[in-house]
């Protein structure tokens, strides 16, 4: 018989049902694994985020000593007050950030020098930049009538009593505007469309990164925080050139106004250049010109906060004073982050800085026309640093009210070791590792690697190990 014109039935398609099934086993299957996926997607930011901060340390360390300058991460805060819970001394019954005790209650409370949120998702990383200037056989500069450019031998310090001796020299349209120190200022927001190399810039201008706190220059420590951090410092806008304003901007240096305070006798020598008189000029005239240079501005992804922790301190270390087995001492350090500068130094170290509101006077003891602030490193033994890092969840701030506090010991995500790592260095080696971290520390049970954190019957919160799993008291 001739099947030539009949198909095989090897070769037929799938009937209706059989399609309708395998489509029901894809939905399914989508079904489970997209809600699970989707709600994962917190944690996968997180650990992309990590090992985002992690290589950019990585690039400010080798920055600082390919440089030679130092550089520094710096972390911008989050716009409103919503605010972690804080401790409440239920002895005083007042609000403290001392060392953990009482109950917690209230809201977290800003240190008063500088003023911080107790979260951000941005940070930048700023070089440091001295000026320095050409210098010809003769010793003349360029601002000099005699400079000659073919004779250049090497360079020298740009101080601020050679901007002076620039500014005059501008004055007598014989050299351009000596550029106010540079630092990492918003171009959008700035009122002005002119910019640092046009003459009293610094006072207009609207910084990248600023603490809306008074930093010592009177008032309540959270006056008008909100205000302050919406509209900018006692205004509705930087433009109005306010001098207190300018402690606030980080980073932000002397401007043209304090450049000219700084030489109070407007002395000349015989060639009509400036000089410094010491006893009457600022000291500030000798020091080298500081321009502060933004290299990065980095955006953590999406669902994904800093936050400085619950606990303000940690203990480090310990010591048996009197040698009898017992340990004696503890030694804590502080678990707080956010209102410092993590700062690279060109010989490989790392460690804390702050910005801070705290000029030189002028030899008179009077401080009129400084209101600059400045880096003041802190003073602390080798030793181990934190930087911790959780997903938006753990930070149930409960309404959209600029004014809700975040709330974490109740949270369920805030005790979920996923919710966080923590990213901790060591400031002699710039050494680093990153760890699960569980925001919630109240109502985690504390890994004692170590049998020496016992402290007996010291409340946990006082004893508990750093960021509970690992034991960094070992030698590395």
């Amino acid at each position: 018989m001739n099947n030539w014109g009949r198909k095989s039935d090897g070769t037929r398609g799938f009937s209706l049902i059989e399609l309708l099934v395998v489509l029901l086993i894809f939905a399914i299957l989508i079904a489970i694994t997209v809600p699970s996926f989707i709600s994962s997607r917190p944690e996968r930011n997180l650990a992309s985020a990590v090992d985002i901060f992690a290589t950019d340390f990585g690039y400010a360390r080798a920055k600082a000593e390919q440089t030679g300058s130092r550089v520094f991460m710096a972390f911008d805060m989050s716009p409103d007050a919503r605010q972690c819970e804080g401790w409440w001394d239920t002895t005083s019954d007042t609000a403290s950030n001392a060392a953990p005790s009482g109950t917690p209650s209230g809201s977290y409370i800003n240190p008063n020098n500088p003023g911080i949120s107790r979260s951000a998702n941005t940070y930048f990383i700023v070089e440091e930049r001295p000026r320095w200037i050409e210098v010809d056989s003769n010793g003349f500069k360029p601002y000099d009538s005699g400079f000659n450019p073919s004779l250049v031998t090497g360079q020298a310090p740009f101080t601020y009593l050679d901007w002076l001796n620039q500014y005059d020299a501008w004055n007598a349209g014989i050299a351009d505007y000596p550029v106010e120190p540079l630092y990492p200022y918003d171009a959008a927001e700035t009122f002005s469309a002119a910019g640092p190399e046009d003459g009293a810039f610094m006072d207009i201008s609207t910084p990248l990164i600023f603490y809306p706190q008074n930093l010592g220059l009177g008032g309540s420590d959270t006056q008008d925080y909100v205000d302050r951090w919406i509209d900018g410092p006692t205004a509705p806008t930087w433009d109005t050139g306010d001098r207190n304003d300018q402690a606030m901007k980080v980073f932000c240096t002397a401007d043209e106004q304090e450049i000219l305070s700084f030489d109070r006798t407007i002395d000349f020598d015989v060639n009509g250049l400036r000089i410094y008189t010491h006893g009457v000029d600022s000291q500030r005239m000798k020091d080298q010109v500081l321009d502060y240079i933004i290299l990065k501005k980095v955006e953590l992804p999406e669902e994904v906060f800093f936050l400085n922790p619950w606990k303000n301190t940690y203990p480090a270390g310990w010591e048996d004073v009197n040698n009898d087995g017992t340990i004696d001492e503890f030694k804590y350090k502080d678990m707080q982050f956010l209102q410092y500068l993590i700062t690279f130094s060109p010989d490989g170290e790392v460690y804390k800085s702050e910005w801070t509101f705290d000029p030189e006077p002028f030899p008179d003891g009077n401080y009129y026309g400084q209101s600059h602030g400045r880096i003041q490193d802190r003073l602390e033994a080798s030793g181990v640093h934190a930087v911790y890092m959780v997903i938006a969840e753990t930070m149930d701030f409960g309404s959209t009210s600029p004014i809700a506090k975040t709330m974490v010991q109740d949270n369920k995500k805030a005790n979920s070791q996923s919710a966080g790592r923590v990213f901790t260095y060591w400031n002699n080696s710039g050494k680093y590792f990153v760890d699960d971290y569980t925001p919630n520390d109240r109502a985690h049970f504390i890994d004692r690697d170590d049998p020496r954190l016992d402290l007996g019957n010291v409340s946990p919160q006082v004893a508990r190990e750093f960021v509970y799993r690992q034991d960094f008291l070992s030698k590395i």
